[in-house]
This record gives C-alpha cells, sequence and structure tokens, in this order.
C-alpha cells in the first residue's frame, strides 16, 4: 500500500519567483539567490536577471516579444503600483487610529519608513534627471553632507544603486504611466507595427538625410501614408540662412557687443534693470542669443529695440559708468543701427508668430500653407532702397525652401480647410488641376486600406467612379453647397472636428479631409527631446550609455509634461503654466552665467571692423509662392495684415 504513495514534493526554502520569470529561462546561479536570465523571445542574457531590468527590457527594448506578453506585464506594474499606491493611502488614512509609533517616522532621529524612504528615492532620481546632475555627484562628500543635514536617517544610495535600480524602476513607472496615456490619445508616436499600419496619417521628420532616408521607405512599404517634412524645422532653417547674410551678421554682432557688456558689468546691469523699473517697459532686460532656441532671433532684436532709450539715456546720464567705449560708439554713434534693428525685427516677427502657431498641436497642413504666405508677404514689404542686397538674398532663401512645401497635398488641405477654403488661391486650371490631382492621387492609395474599401461596397462604385465623385464633391465644397456650407469657429472648433461634423454621402471628400487633417506638419516633440538629450550629455559626460541616455530622456519629457502633479510640493499653490514659466526662468539664469567674459579690445575690433557685403549677389527675382497666391489678396488690402496673428483676429483676417 505504501508503494502506491507518490512522496509529496519537498518545498524549496526561499523567495517564490516573480511572475517576470514565465517569460525569461533561469540559467545558472551567479550570486545567492540571484540567477542568469534569458529572454524566451530575443535570447538576450542578464547576469543577474533582476525583475526591474526584466520588466523594463519586455516593455521597452524586446522587439521579438508577443504583444500579449508586453501587455501582460505591463499590467502587471500597474497593477503593483495601485496596490503600492493603495496601501500607502490606507496607512496615512488610518494613522490616527494607529499608535502613536507611526509618527516616528516624521521625527528627525528616528528611522525612515520603507514607503517614506522610496518616496525620497524617487525624488532623488528626478532631481538627478530634470537638473542635468552628473551621476558622480551622489559620492560627493558636500552633497552626502547635505542630504544627511536635511534628513541624518535617509542612507543615500551609491551610484551603482541610483544609476541600475533607481533609474530603471523609475523607468518602468514611467513607461506604464505613458502606455496608460497614449490609450486614451488620438495621436500616437509608438511602433508601427504595434498600433497597425492602417491607423497612420503620414510621417513627420526633419530635413537630415538619415530620417529623410527612413521616411521614403516607410512611404514606398506603405504608400497611404504620406510623407511630411516638420515645418518648424524648415522655419529654423529660414532663419539661420537668412542670418547668414553680412547685414544681419553685423546687427548680430553689434546686439552681442552690447548684451555681453550688460550681463557681465554689475554696475551697469544695475543701472539698466532701474531703468526698466523707472519707464515701467515690460518684456524684461536684454535676451541672450541661442541657436538652439528657434524664436530667440526676433526676443533678442526685439528686446534691444524695447530698451533703446533706457540704453541711450544710461550711457548719456553715467558715462563715467559705462566704461566701454565699444557700447558707447554703438549705442550714440553709429548710424541707424537701432533702425535696422527695427527692420530685422519686421522680418524675424512673422517667422516667430508662425513657429509658435505651427508648433501646436492643433497646427494643420493647411497652416504651413498659409504661414509660408505670411512670411512671404513679410519678405515682399522690405523696403527695395534700403536693403537691396538683403532683400534679394531673403528672397532666394525663401524661394530654396517654399519648394519643400510647394507640393499638392499641402495646397489641396488648404483648399478644403473650412475658414482659409483656397483664399488667395490663383483661378488657374493648372492649379486647380493640382488640387484635384492630389485628391484623386490620395484617394487612390487611401482605397487600399479595408475599411475605406467597405465604402465602395455599400455605394456600389468602381474605384474610377468614387474618384469622380470625390472630385463632384470638391467642387460642390467650393461653392459651400449643403452641407459644405456649415459656419466654423476656430474659437471652439477645429478643422477636424468640423468635417467629422459634415457628413456628406457618400463620405469620401470626408475621409480624404479627416486624413489630411490629422497631420500634425511638425516634429517639435522630437526636436525637443533631441536637446534634452544633448543637454544631458553636455560637454562632459561622454561616457552615459545609450540605454540610460534614453531612460533618462523619457523621465524628463514625462515629469515636465505633468510637472504639476510631479511637484506636489513645490507646485501647492501655483498653476502648471507658473511652475514651467520659474522652470524657464532658472535655465535662462544659467545661460546668462555661460556668457563669455566682456573683452573691450575684442569688442571695439569688432565695432570698428568696416562693413562688408561679400554675400553672392543675387539676380534679381521674384517670390515664387506668387506663382500660387494673390498675397495682396490674402494680406496687402485686409486692415488686419499688421497685426499679430492671433486666433481671435484669425478669423476676420481670411
Amino acid at each position: 500500500m505504501s508503494d502506491n504513495i507518490i512522496p509529496e514534493k519537498l518545498k524549496t526554502g526561499g523567495r517564490p519567483k516573480k511572475p517576470i520569470w514565465r517569460f525569461f529561462e533561469q540559467g545558472d546561479e551567479v550570486d545567492k539567490g540571484h540567477y542568469i536570465a534569458t529572454c524566451l523571445a530575443c535570447n538576450q542574457t542578464f547576469r543577474p536577471g533582476k525583475t526591474a531590468i526584466m520588466e523594463k527590457h519586455i516593455i521597452n527594448n524586446c522587439s521579438k516579444v508577443d504583444h500579449s506578453v508586453r501587455e501582460a506585464v505591463k499590467y502587471m506594474v500597474e497593477m503593483r503600483e495601485e496596490s503600492s499606491n493603495f496601501t500607502s493611502t490606507k496607512r496615512k488614512g488610518s494613522q490616527v487610529e494607529k499608535d502613536q509609533t507611526t509618527l516616528a517616522n516624521f521625527y528627525e532621529n528616528s528611522e525612515l519608513g520603507g514607503e517614506r524612504k522610496g518616496v525620497i528615492d524617487v525624488a532623488l532620481i528626478k532631481a538627478f534627471v530634470c537638473c542635468g546632475l552628473p551621476w558622480h555627484l551622489i559620492d560627493h562628500p558636500f552633497f552626502i553632507e547635505l542630504l544627511r543635514q536635511l534628513r541624518p536617517n535617509y542612507n543615500l544610495p551609491d551610484r551603482k544603486t541610483l544609476i541600475n535600480t533607481l533609474l530603471t524602476e523609475e523607468i518602468l513607472r514611467v513607461s506604464v504611466k505613458c502606455y496608460k496615456l497614449l490609450d486614451k490619445e488620438d495621436y500616437l508616436t509608438l511602433v508601427l507595427d504595434d498600433i497597425g499600419a492602417q491607423k497612420f496619417a503620414g510621417i513627420v521628420t526633419d530635413a537630415g538625410s538619415n530620417v529623410h532616408a527612413a521616411r521614403n521607405l516607410l512611404s514606398e512599404k506603405f504608400p497611404h501614408i504620406l510623407n511630411i517634412r516638420c515645418i518648424a524645422h524648415s522655419l529654423n532653417l529660414i532663419t539661420k540662412d537668412l542670418m547668414k547674410h553680412a547685414f544681419a551678421k553685423r546687427i548680430i554682432q553689434w546686439y552681442m557687443v552690447i548684451v555681453t557688456y550688460f550681463k557681465k558689468s554689475h554696475r551697469p546691469k544695475e543701472l539698466l534693470d532701474l531703468k526698466i523699473q523707472e519707464k515701467r517697459i515690460l518684456g524684461g532686460g536684454l535676451k541672450t542669443y541661442l541657436d538652439t532656441r528657434w524664436t530667440m532671433v526676433h526676443e533678442m532684436l526685439d528686446s534691444i529695440s524695447r530698451l533703446e532709450i533706457c540704453l541711450k539715456e544710461i550711457v548719456n546720464e553715467n558715462p563715467n559708468v559705462i566704461a566701454s567705449e565699444a557700447v558707447k560708439t554703438i549705442i550714440n554713434r553709429k548710424r541707424g543701427f537701432f533702425n535696422d534693428v527695427c527692420d530685422l525685427a519686421n522680418i524675424m516677427k512673422p517667422i516667430k508668430e508662425a513657429i509658435l502657431n505651427l508648433e501646436s498641436n492643433k497646427a494643420t497642413l493647411a497652416d504651413c500653407y498659409f504661414f509660408l504666405a505670411y512670411l512671404g508677404q513679410s519678405i515682399n514689404k522690405i523696403p527695395e532702397d534700403d536693403h537691396v542686397a538683403f532683400r534679394q538674398h531673403a528672397i532666394k532663401t525663401f524661394n530654396e525652401h517654399f519648394k519643400l512645401y510647394n507640393f499638392d497635398e499641402y495646397l489641396l488641405t488648404y483648399y478644403i480647410h473650412p475658414r482659409y477654403r483656397g483664399t488667395g488661391v490663383k483661378k488657374s486650371k493648372t492649379i486647380y488641376r493640382r488640387i484635384q490631382g492630389a485628391a484623386a492621387r490620395i484617394w487612390q492609395q487611401m482605397l487600399k486600406i479595408p475599411d475605406i474599401a467597405a465604402y465602395l461596397k455599400e455605394y456600389k462604385h468602381s474605384k474610377k467612379e468614387s474618384a469622380e465623385v470625390l472630385l463632384m464633391q470638391l467642387g460642390e465644397f467650393h461653392l459651400k453647397t449643403i452641407p459644405y456650407n456649415s459656419p466654423y469657429n476656430s474659437n471652439v472648433s477645429t478643422p477636424l472636428n468640423w468635417w467629422k461634423m459634415c457628413i456628406p454621402i457618400p463620405p469620401y471628400l470626408q475621409l480624404l479631409a479627416i486624413k489630411l487633417f490629422s497631420i500634425i506638419p511638425h516634429a517639435a516633440n522630437c526636436e525637443q527631446i533631441w536637446s534634452i538629450c544633448g543637454w544631458m550629455i553636455g560637454k562632459r559626460r561622454t561616457r552615459l550609455s545609450v540605454d540610460n541616455l534614453e531612460a533618462m530622456s523619457k523621465i524628463h519629457s514625462y515629469y515636465i509634461t505633468n510637472i504639476k502633479p510631479e511637484l506636489p510640493n513645490y507646485g501647492k499653490d501655483q498653476t502648471a503654466e507658473e511652475i514651467r514659466t520659474n522652470l524657464n526662468n532658472s535655465f535662462r539664469n544659467i545661460e546668462d552665467d555661460e556668457i563669455d567674459e566682456y573683452d573691450e579690445e575684442e569688442m571695439a575690433e569688432i565695432v570698428a571692423c568696416p562693413f562688408t557685403d561679400n554675400s553672392e549677389q543675387s539676380l534679381s527675382q521674384q517670390l515664387e509662392i506668387l506663382n500660387v497666391l494673390d498675397l495682396d489678396l490674402m494680406f496687402r488690402n485686409n486692415p488686419v495684415a499688421n497685426k499679430q496673428l492671433d486666433d481671435d483676429e484669425l478669423d476676420n483676417f481670411i
């Protein structure tokens, strides 16, 4: 009888395996209780296999893991975080009922509770990432002394723990939070295969050769995905090209003489600040010139233009304090300096306004066309007698970049925008054929999507018949017949929402419009991330690994986007916008500190250098946008033309 009894399996000691091990093969033991882990999907090995690192690999890095496995791991992390938050909240809610021993965590010399230490650990990694602090600071004696003065019983992690444990755990938490947020968004920037190629309307990148090649590869593989250049990046390139002209270079050089002197000289800076307060001039002091801030050129020129009276009064009233002859020469003796600053600022203003408007998540391909027209009109208004060479240089620069956006897709979107409705488009059979051709080509590619092709079966149309109906609807839109005659107000609606409410039968033009207006024509968020990465690496952190740099940029972007909830103590009585303003101001102070010291001999040499225009002389040419749009009809005869183009004025502008 005893022979038939199956012996019970002996229980092994130690903690049970974490659920993440279901997706990894356990290898040899490398340390007590720690084993080699090999991913079952991609065979990548981790020595040893730590839970946070394995979960991060499945969620963020493994390209071969099944989508259902990734979702399962995200769910596990999410549930663990919710359980941790629930336990913390429950304990806080019941602390009155418990013994007073829990209050010991609030006393300076008491032992820290595990939850409290975890909160401080998270705050610590936030500070290191968002302040750009080098990892080795964690081992610096004075930094350790500071934290021990603040909290004597907080055991500061070492450098290895900070990087390998705290950073990994935080990127894991942030990744799960981001996935939850993206589930609720309309526009996603995740892996193409995970979402489905049919959900993508276009791909937007800057002008780099590598990303341009990537755009072409995607367009060839998925013809229905439109290939779009980042408009904000192109406007920045226009700014840089304009600044290459000798006229603009001279103004920037003289400006830097003034700003360097007043930023680096204590008493003159104090006098300027007092004069600004006395005259109640808004907008602050002189701005520092930065290549990476795309709107900075206009802000810089505008700042010195606003402070012209202040600067002249300071120089004339305090000749013994303002010791720089170079500064005195520019402010008082350089004939026309402030007039030239004003002229250049007027050219840069529409570029700044265009960048700010087109970096919005509500920007469309139609807005690209409109603001390029606005910029073209400002260049067209440069006085021919005062700055002949610079005017031709500006026209040449504009034409070179306009070629990249004079595509039929942009023109079509401008034509079917419910506010613009093609205003200013020249009445030409050639141009209208371009618009019709673009609509037909895009529609032909859209028919390869099963959900779109299903409408042809419903209305019993062939591909050719559906295209003919589409072009007929395009004409009806131009004539404002029903249902295309609904009013449009940008304060309460968007072009995308307007078209969703406009339901023609069959809905061919509606489907085309929804596709075009779903595209946000900029990659500003990507550009910001690249800037963040460059700032994090700086000049010294050349050994920062790619994985850690990626993790830090993700954490930084998430914290800045959700800045108020992530700073519960600092932001208690402030709005998110106020916190961001304070954050930006803190970085501006850092930028001011990085200005080179003022060298009078060097600055005097710059001022004394005669102005020579070595720029290549361009043949007289006209703006190429005039072949498509009548800028006089759009702008010159409109009283709003010389005002800032904010949302309220735009409705009256067209």
